[in-house]
């Protein structure tokens, strides 16, 4: 796995934008993090029906918490997803974080030390 092309894309809303850029401009890297994907738990699945023939898709909420609450006020909290071509997709195990604003997984690496790669999502404090 020598020489992983890794791209991090902040993407303010994971939309048919975001699919295209990714289509046009992505598509031959190994390994795509996306912060701010405002997709829950239960809209994360747009990320394998848009990619899924390039892409084995990984992805955590940190909005199911908002989304629980009774009042919706501001923007979405994040969301972190890790996109890893099909080709590696055989060497490649989720990681369980523990955390609504990581995404983790480990490239099994033949002969060698596995990776580990994560996608963060570390919010602005504003005060509120």
């Amino acid at each position: 796995m020598a020489g992983l092309q890794i791209v991090s894309l902040n993407c303010h809303g994971f939309n048919s934008a975001t699919v295209q850029y990714i289509r046009s401009s992505l598509i031959n890297v190994d390994c795509i993090l996306l912060q701010e994907t405002w997709l829950s738990d239960k809209t994360a699945y747009h990320l394998n029906d848009a990619l899924s023939d390039h892409f084995i898709c990984f992805h955590t909420s940190a909005m199911e918490e908002k989304i629980n609450s009774s009042i919706l006020t501001g923007r979405p909290f994040g969301g972190t997803a890790i996109l890893v071509s099909n080709r590696l997709a055989k060497h490649t195990n989720s990681i369980i974080t523990n955390s609504s604003r990581v995404t983790a997984v480990q490239l099994t690496n033949h002969k060698q030390q596995n990776i580990v790669i994560s996608c963060i999502y570390m919010p602005w404090n504003d005060g509120e």
